[in-house]
């Protein structure tokens, strides 16, 4: 299951892609209008296949900065399911010690109350999530 890191190198690598596409869009975006063919179809054909480039570049842009800022909404759940797992943890363990001397103290004094039930482990915020 993918952790916090994971998501968050998901979310560099992102980055990555959309500035190089932003930069193959700009040289895209300059070449459109300073490359000139002259004359009949081909004209017609060099300026959509060019236009068409720079508009999936752009969207490339688009997707990668939209998947970017899932990476680091999932990045942050993990982190913060990661922080109820450690508390969690640490609860479990103060109550095995409580149920410990609960136990022990029941040999003295039968009506000794116990420490309650076992903490429940927290659910994931979301499937996919992982604790790290």
């Amino acid at each position: 299951m993918p952790r916090e890191d994971d998501y968050l190198q998901a979310a560099r690598t992102l980055t990555r892609l959309a500035e190089r596409a932003g930069s193959v869009g700009a040289e895209l975006d300059g070449l459109r209008y300073t490359t000139t063919v002259r004359g009949g179809t081909l004209q017609g054909i060099v300026q959509q296949a060019m236009d068409a480039s720079y508009l999936n570049a752009v969207r490339t842009v688009e997707a990668c900065r939209s998947a970017m800022q899932e990476m680091h909404r999932r990045a942050r759940l993990a982190a913060e399911y990661t922080a109820d797992i450690r508390a969690w943890e640490q609860s479990v363990d103060r109550w095995n010690g409580d149920r410990g001397r609960w136990l022990e103290q029941l040999d003295t004094d039968p009506s000794a109350r116990g420490p309650g039930n076992r903490p429940g482990r927290p659910l994931p915020p979301e499937r996919g999530i992982e604790a790290g």
